[in-house]
């Protein structure tokens, strides 16, 4: 007999895409970057102010807790280090009563012995007080100076906003029937105002640019005798042969 056909291989099943990232784990990861990148700018505020006039910088630190990453230049005792909390970070001075030789390799500092403080000049504890606040102060200024910056930079790429009212009031809604009880049909609906219109004018009037525009034209009707007629003036768009709207002036009393 002929030999039977093999069924075919069944498919790997295809293997589900990985999941975009949720907005909010985004916005999270764009929130600690940004108080990332002021805390470096904070702590460079400090490290500059203090290498400026010499003082000794024993590290410069993004971040708190276990270190992830530590890095000491070439000829430099300052180490910088990244570490695994993001929400802040320091710069650290050497401690005056540290032993002004290393150690051996080995041997521990004698917790019983005299300490005796550091002379050098370079560091920290032994500058003046001025040289002091202004270590302790540049991380605000330059805070202070990225916030000048970024506000400079905005101005300079968008500009600022200014608005240019045109004269009128634009009507956003006629109401259907009078407010006071028994008053029927509004006297704006009556009149044939519609929603879109812009008032321009009352009883030859013309209203003024701006956001004042809507008070002084309460104020107009409002000091309308009972019964008197106050006639407005009202451009209308209206649909042109081509498609394209026009404003056509109108009088609505």
């Amino acid at each position: 007999p002929p030999p039977r056909p093999r069924p075919p291989a069944a498919r790997p099943a295809a293997r589900p895409a990985p999941a975009a990232p949720s907005a909010s784990l985004l916005y999270t990861a764009a929130g600690v970057g940004v108080l990332a990148f002021v805390v470096v700018i904070h702590e460079a505020g400090h490290f500059m102010a203090a290498r400026l006039q010499g003082i000794r910088v024993k590290n410069f630190s993004v971040g708190f807790g276990p270190k992830l990453l530590a890095f000491t230049p070439k000829g430099s005792e300052t180490e910088f280090t990244l570490r695994a909390i993001p929400l802040g970070g320091f710069v650290a001075f050497p401690d005056p009563d540290e032993p002004v030789e290393p150690l051996p390799e080995g041997v521990r500092p004698d917790p019983n012995a005299p300490k005796v403080r550091n002379p050098d000049p370079n560091l920290l504890q032994n500058r003046p007080p001025l040289d002091r606040a202004i270590v302790i102060s540049a991380g605000v200024v330059a805070n202070i100076l990225l916030a000048w910056l970024a506000l400079f930079t905005s101005v300079s790429a968008v500009g600022v906003p200014f608005y240019d009212y045109a004269p009128g009031v634009v009507v956003a809604q006629v109401m259907d029937a009078s407010p006071t009880p028994g008053g029927g049909i509004s006297a704006a609906r009556a009149a044939g105002l519609r929603p879109g219109d812009l008032i321009v004018s009352v009883d030859g009037g013309a209203l003024a640019p701006g956001t004042d525009a809507a008070n002084d034209l309460a104020a107009r009707v409002r000091a309308a005798k009972p019964g008197a007629t106050v006639r407005f003036g009202v451009e209308r768009a209206v649909d042109e042969e081509e498609g394209a709207l026009a404003a056509r002036r109108i009088s609505v009393a």
